[in-house]
């Protein structure tokens, strides 16, 4: 299983391997949520992108309906920050969109993410086994974990 997040270079790679199959659109300063145009938009300093970011590149995926809307029915864009950008180094996050109504940016957890919050799951219920955590922390942790 994996137990690390991608590199700089992997991350690079996907960007790549996206951007030639699709229209490129480099300009500062995008507002994500404006973008519904297919296609890899290069963000600098841009806006409505997922908290703590700023730059890096957003795929655009839209489903349009047959009626010539000028935004779709239905959109998915995935952000894969800078590997320069110290605030959120490897990550990607994804959100979509439905009649022009974005949800909320979400971070695909790494395996390595998962496993450190188990392990912090699972020390702190053989604390509260040892009677050192209560019940409520513990709870409070597993709301976390989930």
């Amino acid at each position: 299983p994996m137990t690390q997040k991608a590199t700089t270079d992997e991350l690079n790679a996907i960007t790549t391997a996206l951007s030639n199959k699709f229209t490129n659109h480099s300009q500062s300063a995008y507002d994500c949520n404006t973008c519904y145009d297919e296609g890899v938009y290069l963000i600098a300093n841009g806006s409505n992108c997922p908290s703590g970011t700023q730059y890096g590149s957003l795929f655009v995926m839209p489903y349009r309906k047959p009626t010539g809307n000028t935004k779709p029915d239905f959109c998915v864009q995935i952000y894969l920050p800078n590997g320069d950008d110290s605030t959120k180094p490897n990550s990607m996050f994804y959100r979509t969109s439905l009649a022009d109504s974005w949800n909320n940016w979400k971070e695909v957890a790494s395996i390595s993410d998962v496993q450190a919050k188990i392990d912090n799951l699972q020390t702190q219920i053989n604390n509260m086994l040892n009677g050192t955590t209560t019940f409520t922390y513990l709870k409070a942790k597993i709301v976390d974990l989930v």
